[in-house]
């Protein structure tokens, strides 16, 4: 297996104000921690991580100094509004560890369902499961072709060989609904009187008739 590099510094400096600084100049605060040796606090180039989660890795060597930690990602904080990556937390491994990791959902196929006039429906984009550090998928395909109208897709009915699925087997995974039709309320065109209007009018009509005759 092939793991991405990435380098990292000592933190000096631990502390919110520190690390507000550290983010202005496009690094991130993050955390290296293993059962075997003490935590040690690093900060890496923002940019340089994003590029690596965005080929969907999830174990990457640490190169500190002069030496290389094999480290899983653990955790990504993200700002709840910009969703800027606020703090990262890695985990020390070897590749013949077990460890639990959640992996992205890549949905392949044209439902059946979809060509009858429904709405395919994705409900979960990524399931947990256990399996060694070294064989971590990337992303696991579910194919969907099969998918009609009212069906469901469940956690359950996924089959990936000797991977451990750790996510709730009874939750839906993707769905083929049948669009909801909204009725537009009909205004009626210039010059085009309602029924309701005509009605008045005979009325205003005969009662002015009725007048004349008294």
């Amino acid at each position: 297996m092939k793991e991405d590099k990435l380098k990292a510094e000592l933190r000096k400096e631990i502390s919110k104000r520190a690390n507000k600084k550290l983010r202005r100049e496009g690094l991130i605060p993050v955390n290296y921690y293993s059962k075997k040796e003490d935590n040690i606090n690093l900060q890496i180039n923002s940019r340089e991580f994003v590029h690596i989660m965005k080929t969907g890795v999830h174990i990457i060597n640490l190169e500190i100094g002069k030496k290389n930690k094999t480290a899983l990602v653990k955790e990504i904080q993200f700002h709840p509004v910009s969703e800027d990556i606020l703090h990262v937390d890695f985990q020390g491994v070897l590749l013949s560890d077990k460890v639990d990791v959640n992996v992205k959902l890549n949905f392949i196929g044209s439902a059946i369902g979809i060509k009858e006039g429904g709405v395919l429906e994705i409900l979960m984009r990524d399931i947990e499961i256990k399996c060694k550090a070294g064989e971590i998928p990337k992303s696991l395909d579910v194919d969907i072709t099969n998918l009609n109208v009212g069906d469901l897709l469940f956690v359950k009915d996924l089959k990936f060989g000797d991977l451990e699925i750790l996510s709730n087997l009874n939750a839906i995974l993707a769905t083929v609904t049948v669009p909801k039709i909204e009725t537009e309320t009909q205004i009626p065109e210039e010059g085009e009187e309602s029924d309701e209007t005509t009605e008045t009018d005979e009325t205003t009509e005969t009662t002015e008739e009725e007048k004349g005759k008294e």
